[in-house]
């Protein structure tokens, strides 16, 4: 659950049967929002004046094209304060912050990856990357080293600290989300986190190209 850093294998996860792929997904989104409106109640309050969601069908008009990536937005932000709530208070007690959770899962389960390549993961923009893998290096969690093939890139990697950390976390973690998003079959997830690779994908490309520009 756990954004997925520049949708590494993507394509590899789709399979055919698109319009059932995104009917599915579309219901499986559903499900986690209905389900979300309960975890936080702020958040359900603010989530009540949102229009019904429009059906999950091939979609042909762009006016109701239009409105169902409205739809998408508002629910993604939406599930992202709920998360970012249930995650915060189940890691605070442990000294660790969402932003320092996701750096630590990608690392892991990735390997050792350019620090530019951190900043989906971590909800923060590249200068707040920078003071966060700072922060955790001095905590021994992860070490860095400049880029053989970039100069002007570092290379950040977890240490064995850093990765019994993580290890320690991923129970709190697992329950943390699974309190938000219960109910999801496995192939409504492996379809749901399809889409939103794809969709992630383009997020971090509009992302790189404005801290380039």
């Amino acid at each position: 659950m756990i954004f997925r850093q520049d949708v590494i294998g993507a394509s590899k996860r789709q399979g055919g049967g698109k319009p059932q792929v995104v009917a599915n997904a579309t219901i499986a989104l559903a499900k986690i929002w209905l389900h979300a409106r309960s975890v936080s109640s702020d958040v359900a309050a603010a989530s009540a004046a949102l229009p019904p969601a429009a059906e999950p069908a091939v979609i042909q008009d762009p006016t109701v094209r239009d409105r169902n990536l409205r739809e998408i937005a508002l629910r993604f932000s939406y599930l992202r304060r709920v998360v970012l709530t249930e995650l915060t208070q189940k890691l605070a007690p442990l000294g660790v912050t969402p932003p320092t959770y996701h750096l630590l899962f990608r690392l892991k389960h990735d390997g050792e990856l350019p620090q530019q390549d951190l900043v989906a993961d971590s909800g923060l923009d590249a200068a707040g990357v920078s003071r966060l893998i700072a922060k955790i290096g001095k905590e021994g969690l992860v070490a860095t080293r400049v880029d053989p093939n970039d100069r002007r890139r570092r290379i950040v990697k977890l240490t064995d600290k850093g990765r019994r950390l993580e290890e320690s976390l991923a129970p709190v973690v697992d329950a943390a989300i699974r309190n938000v998003v219960p109910g999801l079959e496995e192939d409504e997830e492996a379809q749901l986190l399809s889409l939103l690779d794809k969709a992630v994908a383009g997020a971090v490309a509009l992302q790189r190209a404005r801290e380039q520009g």
